[in-house]
């Protein structure tokens, strides 16, 4: 009895380093299989990936194969998920700061959906609460106010620079939470209890100025983290949470 053989491709990094790495987990890299989905008679040479190093794919591909593995044991496993849960939270604990921002871009080229979330989540809690001058440090983000500029943005937005408490929370508007969570939309629904229902908010609720950039933005620049902070939402209430 004959045994298929998996289709091989190969992937070119950015370092020239190549892998042969089964179609199958190919195909969960949205940019490649987009190409192959764009040109059906594609050769069979190398597919270069030009802001990918070799560090990287090899991540990205043992991620991949584990998480292929998981859904091939489909909903029968009740401890896929844990596993799943405990492989994403070992896999930001064996990066520094540095190595989860390089991971992150050659994720979001690849157009990994499922990892960048992942790792963006990751990103997200090492940030949280922490100081403007701990996150320039955290990307590499040049300071180019001047200090009468930054002086200014920070009186205006005094309660960013506080830190949350108990007794010290912010509280937001309905249509800024609206806005945040894309008017409510089902795909950011992620529970509900006795309180209402919970959303996951993808857009920032602070205002963000660690450059110019970053200020005209509002959001997160190049590296398109999302700060996921949950928020709880009464069906038709209008007023200030």
């Amino acid at each position: 009895m004959s045994t298929t053989v998996p289709k091989k491709i190969t992937l070119r990094t950015a370092d020239n380093h190549e892998f042969e790495v089964d179609e199958a987990v190919t195909m969960e890299l949205g940019t490649v299989k987009t190409f192959f989905d764009e040109n059906p008679d594609a050769t069979d040479e190398p597919i270069p990936l030009p802001n990918v190093s070799s560090k990287c794919l090899s991540t990205i591909i043992e991620y991949c194969k584990f998480h292929l593995s998981l859904r091939a044991r489909g909903n029968d496993s009740s401890s896929a998920e844990e596993e799943g849960k405990v492989y994403d939270e070992e896999l930001i604990k064996a990066h520094d700061n540095e190595s989860l921002v390089e991971l992150i871009l050659a994720v979001n080229y690849l157009n990994i959906k499922d990892m960048l979330d992942t790792l963006n989540q990751g990103v997200a809690d090492r940030i949280k609460n922490k100081s403007v001058e701990y996150v320039r440090r955290f990307f590499g983000i040049e300071n180019d106010y001047t200090p009468e500029e930054e002086a200014e943005i920070r009186a205006q937005y005094e309660w960013a620079f506080e830190e949350f408490t108990n007794e010290n929370v912010k509280l937001f508007t309905y249509n800024s939470l609206r806005s945040a969570t894309s008017d409510f939309h089902p795909s950011n629904r992620i529970g509900a209890g006795g309180f209402g229902v919970v959303y996951r908010v993808m857009k920032a609720l602070r205002p963000f100025f660690w450059n110019r950039a970053s200020m005209s933005s509002g959001l997160f620049g190049m590296y398109y983290v999302y700060v996921c902070f949950c928020v709880c939402v009464c069906e038709g209430e209008s007023r200030e949470f």
